[in-house]
């Protein structure tokens, strides 16, 4: 046998047992992870908003922005609040990735910032609602943490539904 086929026979046999195989699960968030990501992603949704209503004409992001920064600064708070109960750290700023995105934001304007800004506000809740999902769903997860998160998920669904409103009213303004 040549050695191209015995190296093309090992490497099908490893494709075949990796079909076979179960998924590998995707980590459990602690109550740690949960904490810390869920803060700096509510932070950030409070920064990003503020920025919004100062940039913002258009009175539908103006109210969405608003909405933004009164539930993700209560969940915040109730998140903050209980997670120094439980001897967690709690972070003071968003992650860098959250920094970034408000830095590109800044340099926008007009319609350019109101479609940037339902997009990142689009990106950022499907990312909470899958963070609340598995926090709510993980053993790793204090089990008033995992409370919390059950509780504050149906809210981020209703931010997600509306800011997909918020996108399909943009893309038929901006294609008139």
């Amino acid at each position: 046998m040549t050695r191209s086929r015995v190296l093309f026979g090992g490497a099908a046999t490893l494709l075949a047992l990796a079909a076979l195989s179960p998924p590998l699960a995707a980590s459990e968030p602690t109550s740690q992870q949960f904490v810390t990501n869920a803060v700096e992603s509510n932070l950030a949704e409070v920064e990003v908003s503020q920025l919004a209503l100062s940039k913002t004409q258009n009175p539908q992001v103006r109210s969405f922005a608003q909405r933004m920064i009164d539930d993700h600064t209560k969940a915040n708070s109730e998140l903050e609040a209980l997670a120094k109960q439980k001897s967690l750290k709690v972070p003071d700023a968003p992650d860098m990735m959250h920094r970034a995105s408000l830095k590109m934001l800044q340099a926008k304007s007009g319609t350019g910032f109101d479609e940037s800004y339902i997009s990142q506000m689009n990106k950022d809740h499907d990312k909470a609602m899958t963070l609340f999902q598995e926090a709510g769903a993980s053993g790793k997860v204090d089990p008033d943490l995992k409370a919390l998160a059950s509780k504050t998920l149906p809210t981020l669904e209703k931010h997600h539904q509306l800011v997909s409103q918020l996108a399909a009213g943009e893309s038929k303004s901006t294609s008139r």
